[in-house]
C-alpha cells in the first residue's frame, strides 16, 4: 500500500466516525466532494493545503494525519 491509499483510508475511517455525510463533510472541509472522493480512492495525491483541511476538520495537525498515513502504509 501507497502513502495516498493509507490517507485515504484514514480519511474514510474518520469520516465514519464523524458519522456525517460526504456532503456535510465537504462543507466542514471545505474540500468539494468529488475531491475527497479521490484522496479515500487513493487515486490523489493531496496538496499540503487539502491535508491542512483535512486534518483541521479531524482536529489533529497535518503533521499527525501524514504520520499516521505514514505508519500505515509501512504497515
Amino acid at each position: 500500500m501507497n502513502i495516498n491509499q493509507a490517507l485515504g483510508q484514514i480519511v474514510k475511517e474518520k469520516i465514519d466516525e464523524l458519522n456525517v455525510t460526504m456532503k456535510v463533510f465537504s462543507k466542514q472541509s471545505g474540500l468539494s466532494p468529488a475531491g475527497i472522493y479521490v484522496i479515500i480512492n487513493g487515486t490523489s495525491s493531496p496538496t499540503l493545503d487539502t491535508i491542512c483541511l483535512l486534518a483541521a476538520a479531524f482536529k489533529m495537525t497535518p503533521g499527525t494525519l501524514i504520520t499516521k498515513a505514514q505508519k500505515r502504509a509501512l504497515g
